[in-house]
């Protein structure tokens, strides 16, 4: 199929509004992905604003982590979106594959390479108050260098491209920097639109770019343990699922991603940090191998053996704090369900922790003199006392 210097060879996938072909140039050994749409079907007005969308989007957006716009022709049946090729498929199929010749989900290192893509791609779209609203695994494109990365899914060597900006929207100062539209995958989905979606009303406080953070976080996790942490056999249940607001942490994740996760897994908005703060998390900056292993003896609330729960219901507004071993901490936690003395009669020391791991858990620490004891709260996962 030729379209002016362009000639469409197979078919790498087919979608709502049109089908994706690998594309050479005449005369060079350039490769492309071609969207060709039906322009009888785009021009309808249901589908041509979410495709104007898209084009109009792409063409103002330059960044290595985002799928590049090359060309847009037009014929009388047809329009061709022509885009740059990746050859590694979406994410979504990658991590399929490597969990059939590997066992397992990606690890920790390969992540925390990926993420690192990721999160600076988002944080470009942020800082050009563009929000994706349906950022999921499938709308990640992968590319590598050569056959080799290619054919043994050497993901340490995958560079990643952000696609799909069908949904996208720039926020406008005029509605006070929030959208109210509900569109995203549910798996994916901010709670709050979420129940939106179930309620099929108006979201009338609005949303922002921190709709983004929440999917950022529900791809990350499915990355490392290799299923979504909210999932349901019907609509219905994902609701409930998302509405409770429990998720499984396994037990060989470090806590430098368990804190990741949760910086992005939280309930309220504002409690969600911003994809610029995320670039400079531990988990994204520090070497892998000075990551510290999660102790799940010492975590209430095990789920079996497998690991422990993080409730997004109960822990967004009690963020956890670092204090560096042997600090004098006048003031810890607090807690509704344990109020210690605001002015303690002497400072509370952390101590060492057990050798193996570096931090304490604080439960049965105690106001010295002032008879006050301070036991672990209820809320889920604010359980230990972190050293840097």
């Amino acid at each position: 199929m030729k379209v002016d210097d362009l000639t469409l060879t197979k078919s790498l996938g087919k979608g709502a509004f049109g089908e994706v072909f690998l594309t050479k140039k005449d005369g060079s050994n350039c490769y492309y992905a071609t969207k060709r749409l039906d322009r009888a079907h785009s021009e309808k007005p249901e589908n041509q604003k979410r495709i104007v969308n898209e084009i109009s989007l792409l063409m103002k957006i330059n960044h290595p982590n985002i799928v590049r716009l090359t060309d847009l022709k037009k014929t009388k049946s047809h329009i061709y979106i022509v885009m740059e090729y990746c050859n590694g498929g979406d994410l979504s199929h990658c991590l399929k594959n490597y969990k059939l010749t590997h066992h397992r989900p990606f690890s920790e290192e390969i992540v925390q390479y990926l993420m690192r893509q990721i999160v600076d791609g988002l944080s470009f779209l942020h800082s050009k108050k563009i929000i994706h609203r349906d950022l999921k695994l499938d709308n990640i494109l992968v590319t590598f260098n050569n056959k080799s990365d290619l054919q043994s899914l050497n993901m340490m060597k995958a560079t990643i491209k952000i696609i799909d900006f069908g949904f996208a929207t720039i926020l406008k100062p005029q509605n006070a920097n929030l959208t109210f539209t509900v569109l995203g995958t549910p798996s994916n989905m901010d709670p709050q639109l979420l129940q939106n979606m179930e309620t099929r009303t108006r979201n009338v406080q609005g949303y922002d770019e921190k709709a983004d953070i929440w999917s950022l976080g529900t791809l990350c996790y499915e990355m490392l343990t290799g299923h979504t942490p909210f999932s349901g056999k019907s609509m219905q249940e994902l609701f409930q699922n998302v509405r409770t607001g429990t998720y499984s942490l396994p037990k060989q994740l470090s806590n430098e991603v368990v804190d990741f996760i949760e910086k992005m897994l939280q309930k309220e908005p504002k409690s969600r940090w911003s994809a610029e703060k995320l670039r400079y998390h531990d988990f994204l900056v520090k070497n892998v191998k000075q990551f510290h292993p999660v102790d799940v003896r010492n975590i209430p609330g095990l789920v079996g053996t497998g690991g422990g729960t993080i409730n997004i219901t109960s822990n967004f507004n009690q963020p956890k704090q670092k204090y560096n071993l042997g600090q004098t901490v006048w003031d810890i936690f607090s807690s509704p369900e344990v109020m210690p003395p605001s002015q303690p009669q002497a400072p509370i020391v952390v101590q060492q922790p057990t050798a193996g791991y570096p931090y304490h858990q604080y439960t049965n620490v105690q106001y010295p003199q002032a008879g006050y004891q301070y036991t672990q709260p209820k809320i889920q996962y604010n359980y230990n006392i972190y050293s840097k």
